[in-house]
């Protein structure tokens, strides 16, 4: 008899955790902005969970805040290739390799240091005009 329950019971638990277990699709880590600040000026690098982005170049106003430089800002396609390694893909086809530490919040782009951003009420300078 105690063989009888034990199968449905079994599967029971089973179909649980299949359906509690369902949405849980996490986003990668790399998604989000991540600034490098300098004392004249900043840029930004914006990862998609549709795995795209954005490449910014931003400087300071009077006021302290961060706002758009007027080159345009410049869009790529990001895949990742390793464990920490992202490969970006511009649209002229240069492609360009990045390594993130998601400890650290740090990422290195063409040797500069950008930190993830964590929100706009992280204490991170303002950002004008960026979604």
């Amino acid at each position: 008899m105690k063989k009888h329950l034990l199968l449905p019971l079994a599967a029971a638990v089973l179909l649980a955790v299949v359906f509690c277990t369902a949405g849980c699709v996490t986003e990668d880590q790399i998604t989000g902005k991540w600034l490098y600040l300098t004392d004249d000026s900043a840029s930004l690098l914006r990862f998609e969970a549709d795995e795209t982005g954005v490449f910014a170049g931003l400087v300071k106003s009077e006021t302290g805040d961060l706002v758009y430089e007027d080159a345009p800002k410049t869009s790529f396609a990001w895949k990742k290739t390793g464990a920490s390694e992202y490969q970006l893909t511009f649209p002229d086809e240069a492609v360009e390799t990045v390594a993130a530490d998601m400890v650290r919040g740090t990422l290195v782009f063409k040797g500069e240091t950008y930190e993830k951003q964590a929100s706009e009420l992280s204490g991170f300078p303002i950002l004008i005009g960026i979604p």
